[in-house]
């Protein structure tokens, strides 16, 4: 016990003779302590955005898009160009062969320019399958969403 006592006075007098070296030691370790929580909390705070994100659509709903769901600031949109537009004949697929999902929806986004008098404006225009009102919560203020009828007959139906 006498060898552990001696050591930690020991310690203790190089720590108050060498005080730069201490101070500089302290900070460095500070700083790394630092950098290391900072680091876990961004990652927490990414995992738990994501995992909102995804859970805002519900354990039995399965989306299908060209595009991706959520686009970062310098997202490489060039990527989603090529790839194909979701059919309505993947839905019927999916709902035959999938058991767990209540809500499978398709959603086909293009922009236009619409032309009303002399003004135009570029407008996003988007088809969609019926189960996208679900989804995505879509309230229609007069009027209605159009049915699992209309889309199957491909009726000509808005949505504003």
């Amino acid at each position: 016990m006498r060898l552990f006592f001696e050591a930690v006075k020991f310690a203790f007098n190089a720590l108050i003779a060498n005080k730069l070296r201490t101070f500089l030691s302290l900070l460095g370790v500070t700083i790394g302590i630092v950098c290391i929580i900072g680091v876990l909390t961004m990652v927490d705070a990414i995992k738990y955005n994501i995992q909102n994100n995804i859970n805002s659509l519900g354990q039995t709903t399965f989306y299908i898009s060209k595009w991706a769901w959520v686009f970062e600031n310098n997202y490489p949109w060039w990527k989603y160009v090529g790839r194909p537009n979701a059919k309505t004949t993947e839905i019927e697929k999916l709902k035959k062969n999938v058991k767990n999902c209540s809500l499978i929806g398709i959603k086909y986004t293009n922009y236009q320019t619409v032309k009303s008098g002399l003004s135009d404006t570029k407008a996003e225009i988007n088809g969609a399958s019926e189960d996208m009102e679900a989804i995505e919560k879509i309230e229609v203020q007069y009027g209605r969403y159009f049915s699992i009828e209309e889309n199957k007959a491909s009726k000509y139906v808005c949505v504003l």
